[in-house]
């Protein structure tokens, strides 16, 4: 590799520890400072904070920290601000680092660096602090959070007058925060706030009555703070999944920041990265080690693929693989959710990766969460089970899609998976329920002619399409505040008697009818060239979709193994079938004289965001 090409992989990205400083003294150094300007191009104003998932050891605090250093204003023993060219900030970005003496990139942004260097009083929170146990333990640590970020300010003091004696005085802490330093420094603030969805991911695992009192206590905070702060100047936030949405959906604080192929790479290595650095440093190892032993994570569910670059680039330097990184490994045994009440919901997210955000997440107001994770828990304890050598490249799959935040666990030929999004499941289990109480009124002449389309389903395009219209014209009514498109539609029938369903062991078949171990048939599945499909029993979900090449080629190895059946990849679409048994008897006239057993269809979205 020349010296110019080299040059230009070692000043991409910054990597590392969580110290820029020292981090930057290592021989091999990848400069992320560019980061501080990107984000700024991407950040529209009036400021609206930007949130960022990636899995652990990504390299998200790496990030925090530089923007930290970057903007956080200097003060002199008087308390008064620096002058940006005598602080410590300006000193570190216009030095320059490791053995060749390279200067920050973020340096080439001369108007940029002058205006925004040390220029900004910080908020830096870490979320991972609090201990959402019980209200009064999360209370203890949510005013401890506070206090240490105000011990960097001790000029400013009255923020903290009342907080903690009430839930409501504490949840206006930072907004007060911010209004004292911006009154102090006549600047508006910067808030970072590192792992974002800890306290979510607690509430997630963990038993706890105060549940809906916490998660109220974070909306509040958050609104205050990000939402509703004239002193904001810019807010950034990280986390390895979007749980935080438990606590912010009753108003979206920020928006997401994952579809930009840019951005992903900010925390990590591509491919090419990593080919020259194994050139550049003359390593023994080559990339198909590291991406075995590293695994990497899927960039905006594409084929791109970013790895761990700590792990990566210490590996380089040693010569040898020095630890294996896996994103988010969990020793809990992860618990799946293929089940009636959530399966369309988590199917879908599934499908649409870390970008499905739900409009109807934004009015739940999760007055028992409690409720909810028992419910949920009674419903999901039973293993999935596959054939053992199916069980890597399926779950695989489901991972690469953003189905369940932690990586699968393999046990003995068992995918348990957890997935956390519980707003989802909420929702779907809140529409059931209204469509069981009778508040859901069909056409009748609609429900006639879905009852036809069904009948007529014989495996061709034209009789599916038929049968998609007929279900869409059925429920259109109810969806008049959706986005509707026909690329993935997914269509749940739920009857009285399936509450709680039966827990069918799923395998993979062909499109047609499918029949369970003991002979049983269990749905008419829908399939055609191309097509793979994954049948539930009591689940009538349906979903066209057109997945990444990746996802694609693992369905189809298992599909190919298991049927000795090949699959071609000109379409890459896998219609997906997740049948219910009413689709078995082909809607029964009894059944489709009682409204409730058509319960509603959703259309969702394509592109970045999928709404509901």
């Amino acid at each position: 590799m020349s010296s110019s090409d080299e040059e230009d992989v070692l000043s991409l990205w910054a990597m590392g520890s969580c110290d820029l400083e020292s981090d930057a003294a290592r021989s091999l150094f990848v400069d992320r400072t560019r980061w501080v300007k990107i984000f700024y191009d991407f950040h529209n104003h009036p400021a609206q904070p930007l949130f960022v998932s990636a899995p652990s050891g990504a390299g998200k605090t790496a990030l925090v920290d530089i923007m930290d250093r970057y903007f956080r204003v200097e003060v002199d023993e008087n308390h008064r601000p620096r002058p940006q060219k005598e602080t410590s900030a300006y000193r570190l970005f216009t030095g320059v680092y490791g053995p060749r003496g390279r200067h920050f990139v973020v340096m080439n942004e001369s108007y940029f660096f002058d205006e925004h260097i040390a220029a900004y009083p910080v908020l830096r929170l870490d979320f991972s602090t609090l201990h959402a146990t019980t209200l009064d333990a999360f209370l203890r640590s949510a005013v401890s959070m506070v206090q240490g970020v105000v011990s960097a300010y001790p000029y400013v003091s009255s923020s903290l007058q009342n907080l903690g004696t009430t839930p409501e005085n504490s949840s206006l802490a930072g907004r007060n925060l911010t209004r004292d330093l911006h009154d102090y420094f006549k600047k508006k603030c910067v808030v970072l706030i590192d792992s974002f969805d800890h306290p979510a991911t607690t509430l997630l695992h963990n038993s706890t009555p105060d549940a809906f009192k916490i998660r109220s206590w974070l909306a509040g905070f958050l609104d205050h703070l990000l939402r509703k702060n004239k002193h904001l100047e810019a807010g950034f936030l990280t986390g390895r999944s979007r749980l935080g949405e438990v606590y912010a959906s009753n108003n979206t604080v920020y928006k997401s920041f994952v579809n930009s192929d840019l951005i992903g790479f900010s925390f990590g290595l591509s491919p090419d990265h990593v080919k020259d650095l194994l050139m550049g440093y003359n390593s023994s190892l080559t990339i198909d080690q590291l991406a075995r032993e590293f695994c990497g994570y899927s960039i905006n569910a594409t084929d791109l693929r970013a790895y761990p670059t700590g792990s990566v680039i210490r590996s380089i330097e040693s010569g040898k693989i020095l630890e294996t990184w896996k994103p988010g490994v969990s020793t809990d045994r992860f618990v799946q959710a293929f089940r009636l009440d959530a399966a369309g919901g988590h199917i879908l997210t599934a499908l649409r990766g870390g970008a499905v955000v739900l409009k109807l997440a934004k009015r739940v107001q999760f007055e028992d969460l409690e409720e909810l994770r028992e419910y949920l828990d009674g419903v999901n304890d039973k293993r999935f089970k596959y054939r053992q050598r199916s069980t890597p490249l399926f779950l695989q799959y489901l991972y690469e899609l953003g189905y369940f935040t932690n990586i699968f666990e393999e046990l003995g030929g068992y995918g348990n998976l957890r997935v956390p999004n519980l707003e989802i499941a909420h929702n779907l289990k809140s529409i059931l329920m209204k469509a069981l109480a009778g508040e859901f009124i069909f056409n009748k002449a609609r429900l006639a002619k879905l009852k036809d389309s069904v009948g007529n389903l014989d495996g061709s395009r034209k009789s599916c399409e038929g049968f998609l219209d007929a279900a869409l014209a059925v429920v259109k009514p109810y969806l008049s505040d959706c986005r509707l498109r026909e690329n993935i539609l997914v269509i749940l029938f739920y009857a009285v008697q399936s509450v709680v369903p039966d827990v069918l062991e799923e395998v993979l078949v062909p499109g047609g009818v499918g029949f369970d171990e003991m002979g049983q048939e269990v749905g008419y599945f829908l399939g055609f060239a191309d097509t793979l499909v994954i049948p539930v029993k009591r689940v009538g979900v349906i979903i066209n979709h057109k997945v990444c090449g990746t996802a694609f080629e693992a369905l189809r190895q298992v599909f190919e193994m298991e049927y000795n059946k090949l699959i071609s990849n000109s379409s890459r679409q896998v219609f997906i079938g997740l049948s219910f048994d009413t689709i078995s008897k082909k809607i029964s006239a009894s059944c489709l004289k009682d409204s409730t057993a058509l319960t509603l269809a959703f259309n969702m979205t394509v592109g970045g965001e999928s709404k509901l």
